[in-house]
């Protein structure tokens, strides 16, 4: 098979390819369906987690796909290209991999980034004793949450923003729509007021799998932001710690720091791989997130809006829902061999680094 091969064309096709390709192998899979939720043919809707390696491993790479639903179509074809061609005979003694498939199969399934409740979960994993605040989110969204949709509200959206990041710059902007906020249930990068199903469920693998864990790495597979095929790798850890200078000893010294001012994306609270630190307070966490381009930001975040404004004010099933679904698969996920075969050599090449920083830990 070829890298695009890997890649699936629904999440049922997905999640049918994984499982099958864990069970051939031999690998300990378990399923937890989300109670609430069904996909559009009615079927479950499931998040998967296989465990590979030594069952005692101190050592775990922890890989997370649809953290952000319709980008798990990414995430998915990393893991099952993994599986499929059998890395996991490279992995030495004390050394295991957790494969977490769709942690919100909502997203993944129905072709949005957001979960069944309009909440980003990358915003959701903050500290439940301090609720996050945004307060210049409030003066972008009622231009980019507009009350109808047609052929003129693209252009007069992207005239607002354009007004917006010539008064504040582009960082600003940035910052005030993708930073997370928790105040518009019906706005965009909602982070929620209290942890959702797909955050509990995580917690929940945490504690079964990584309670005996000394060393974690987790990779968080995105897409959407950046170069087309160019894979940002992105670490939240503060500037000055011993994880992010972790993470730029295995990873090389490209890896980006929010908080330092040099990534794509804002600093924001809440962000999911930063949970497995405060969980798991044995072992030594490093984190990142591969966040790989597809579309010019501007043509990502419209489509956003559009799907947005579908869910909030719309009518998903119309002829305008169909469309602008197709434009999230193609902001998301690029219809392109030479983008799938890029992108999943890329998040190999990361992953093996990985994995020898799990074994040289100490």
């Amino acid at each position: 098979m070829t890298p695009a091969m890997y890649f699936s064309d629904s999440y049922e096709s997905a999640r049918a390819r994984i499982v099958a390709a864990c069970d051939s192998a031999g690998l300990l899979l378990q399923s937890f369906e989300h109670p609430a939720v069904k996909t559009p043919s009615g079927g479950p809707a499931v998040c998967d987690v296989a465990w590979v390696g030594d069952k005692n491993a101190s050592r775990v790479l922890v890989t997370c796909s649809g953290t952000h639903g319709i980008e798990g179509f990414y995430g998915s074809g990393i893991q099952l290209g993994w599986v499929l061609e059998k890395r996991y005979l490279e992995l030495p003694d004390d050394l295991a991999v957790l494969h977490v498939h769709a942690i919100n199969p909502y997203g993944f399934s129905w072709l949005r980034r957001v979960n069944e409740d309009n909440i980003d979960l990358n915003r959701n994993f903050f500290d439940s004793a301090r609720i996050p605040q945004n307060e210049s989110y409030k003066s972008v969204h009622d231009f980019i949450v507009p009350v109808g949709w047609g052929q003129d509200e693209p252009v007069q959206i992207q005239h607002r923003v354009d007004e917006y990041v010539a008064a504040h710059g582009q960082k600003t902007f940035n910052a005030a729509v993708m930073g997370g906020q928790h105040t518009h249930a019906d706005g965009l990068y909602y982070g929620g007021l209290t942890p959702v199903w797909s955050n509990h469920t995580l917690r929940h693998i945490s504690d079964t799998f990584l309670s005996r864990a000394q060393h974690i790495a987790v990779i968080d597979l995105h897409a959407g932001l950046g170069p087309f095929a160019h894979a940002e790798l992105i670490c939240r850890h503060p500037p000055g710690s011993e994880a992010l200078d972790r993470a730029r000893s295995w990873y090389g010294s490209s890896v980006s720091s929010p908080a330092a001012g040099d990534s794509s994306t804002p600093t924001v609270d809440g962000n999911l791989r930063m949970a497995f630190g405060r969980w798991c307070e044995q072992a030594s966490v490093t984190a990142i997130g591969i966040e790989v381009g597809t579309l010019p930001l501007n043509d990502v975040l419209m489509a956003l809006y559009a799907d947005n404004w579908l869910y909030a004010r719309g009518d998903p099933g119309s002829a305008l829902g169909a469309r602008v679904k197709s434009d999230m698969l193609s902001a998301f996920y690029p219809a392109s061999d030479d983008w799938r075969g890029l992108v999943y050599a890329r998040a190999i090449e990361i992953m093996q680094q990985a994995l020898e920083g799990l074994r040289q830990a100490r």
